[in-house]
């Protein structure tokens, strides 16, 4: 639960955030290779997560979400115009949460997923959990 909070709060350790003691290495996006990896860049502006954000919001019919991170935020909270069908809900987190561990993936690890390939891992967990959430015994107390 926290984890997800610091997405949102913009804490997460990008490379923008990081602080250096001496010169900083050369850092780049570990997802396309042309700048340093921000809030904005990593799950917005960088190429390789638009099209992973592009595909999953037109698998849910989100594709007028925003692209700038104070506006999804607002989008999410506003209790009006946040995504009202479970698999919409589900998609974002998703999204976020899978953009951020490809790019951990490729920093830590050395090892790739093409934008496809991440798609597909997006859309299998998101369909797995909205059926498993929608399949639940409703519980209730007499």
């Amino acid at each position: 639960m926290a984890n997800r909070f610091s997405k949102v709060k913009r804490r997460l350790p990008t490379q923008v955030r990081l602080h250096w003691k001496d010169e900083p290495p050369d850092l780049e996006c570990s997802l396309c290779g042309q700048c340093l990896d921000s809030h904005d860049h990593l799950f917005f502006q960088c190429p390789f997560a638009g099209v992973v954000w592009n595909s999953v919001l037109f698998m849910v019919d989100l594709t007028g979400m925003p692209s700038r991170w104070e506006q999804i935020v607002q989008v999410i909270s506003d209790s009006n115009s946040r995504p009202k069908l479970l698999k919409q809900k589900i998609v974002v987190a998703a999204a976020v949460y899978y953009i951020w561990q490809e790019r951990n993936r490729r920093l830590f690890s050395a090892t790739k997923r093409t934008a496809q390939d991440l798609i597909a891992v997006i859309r299998e967990s998101i369909f797995i959990r909205a059926d498993w959430l929608a399949s639940r015994p409703v519980v209730t107390y007499g």
